[in-house]
């Protein structure tokens, strides 16, 4: 079904509302733009897939009455994306939701997660992603534009069905249900323009005097970015950011001294960027931006990394599920630099899996040694 109408919208919603579960996925673009221009949603029940066409219909909000109904289950593949433009263009994240791509890393570690794989794997069946880069903004859509889009909801529904099966039999769905219930928390969603100096690259080895520039300038920049709806790159790339902040110009001429910059910023851009760094010298020096993590270059963190890398790996394998999922290397080293709040690896099934033994392991009380070529644990005095 296409629907391209308020009508054919209502339509489907009434006949999906009985439904379980919903599988979605969106299409979009966003190469030359700041917001991501939605142009497609793709939505499917066990019984029947259709196409939202949101260039057609402008009022999108009805589909708040499925997206938010606690008695049908939200379906995604790599979801995140999807739930970020979902609540931009409608104001809700889709809730009560399930991520195949994240569930199959909790049942096979070894498999690959992509959805022609799982698929394949669920389904019997070979996807035709050749019109992956398609455009599709283009109207009409082809009917080989319109097959390829359904394609990615279309067996979703048969694939969770397996998965719960499958979750159910290894104990993990309420694993499963914790990392959910996080991924549809609309505060992930949220823009914080003065948080937003955290993305941006290559401001590790940066003082605290560097960063209050650096966050200045990144705030700016989102501004600009929302307001002209352009890429941020467009305004200024995060290595010019970081330069900037390395010689701290004073004046226009300063500025447009480094390199590409005077391509990028007009004369009023120029101005204001100048003063908004002239206004950091006003922010005093204990509410200077601060990176969390401290220096991790030492001989001694990187051997304690290694070694927790190492049990993470271990546990990992025994419980057949992606090392990832239980741990990234950057939560190890937050660790190790003595962080404990709101950390993943120290709550719920992980702290129980790995998260203890690790802080024993920090702390002196665990050991890691080779027995036969094999990784073995023991207790300090075992």
């Amino acid at each position: 079904m296409y629907l391209d109408t308020p009508e054919k919208l209502y339509e489907f919603i009434q006949n999906a509302k009985d439904s379980p579960m919903l599988a979605v996925d969106t299409e979009f673009i966003r190469e030359r733009s700041y917001y991501p221009k939605l142009c497609l949603i793709q939505v499917a029940t066990e019984t029947a897939s259709a196409i939202v066409d949101p260039l057609a219909i402008d009022d999108l909000t009805p589909l708040r009455s499925l997206f938010q109904d606690p008695d049908i289950v939200k379906i995604f593949h790599a979801g995140n994306q999807d739930c970020a433009i979902i609540y931009d263009s409608i104001g809700i994240v889709p809730s009560p939701l399930f991520d195949t791509q994240y569930a199959a890393a909790f049942i096979n570690a070894h498999q690959r997660t992509g959805l022609a794989n799982l698929v394949r794997l669920y389904c019997g069946t070979n996807l035709d992603k050749k019109d992956s880069f398609t455009d599709w903004l283009k109207r009409p859509l082809s009917a080989q534009q319109i097959e390829y889009a359904l394609a990615d909801v279309a067996y979703l529904p048969q694939i969770y069905l397996r998965m719960i099966e499958e979750l159910k039999e290894m104990g993990r769905l309420s694993w499963l249900s914790e990392e959910f219930e996080r991924m549809s928390d609309e505060k992930n969603y949220q823009l914080n323009i003065d948080q937003v100096w955290h993305k941006v690259r290559g401001t590790q080895a940066l003082p605290p005097r560097k960063l209050v520039l650096i966050q200045a300038m990144a705030a700016w920049r989102e501004r600009v970015a929302q307001e002209k709806d352009f890429p941020r790159r467009w305004i200024l790339s995060d290595e010019q950011l970081v330069e900037i902040a390395r010689r701290e110009p004073h004046s226009v001429a300063d500025l447009v001294e480094i390199r590409g910059v005077h391509d990028k910023l007009g004369e009023r851009w120029a101005h204001d960027l100048i003063a908004a760094l002239k206004k950091t010298q006003e922010v005093p020096e204990e509410l200077w931006p601060r990176h969390d993590r401290g220096p991790t270059n030492g001989a001694g963190h990187t051997m304690s990394l290694e070694l927790m890398v190492a049990l993470v790996r271990l546990r990992a394998s025994e419980h057949r599920v992606a090392s990832s999922m239980l741990a990234t290397r950057d939560d190890l080293a937050r660790l190790i630099e003595g962080q404990r709040k709101d950390l993943p690896i120290l709550t719920g099934w992980r702290r129980d899996i790995v998260g203890l033994e690790l802080l024993d392991l920090l702390s002196g009380r665990l050991a890691l040694h080779l027995e036969d070529g094999v990784l073995k644990v023991s207790k300090i005095g075992d």
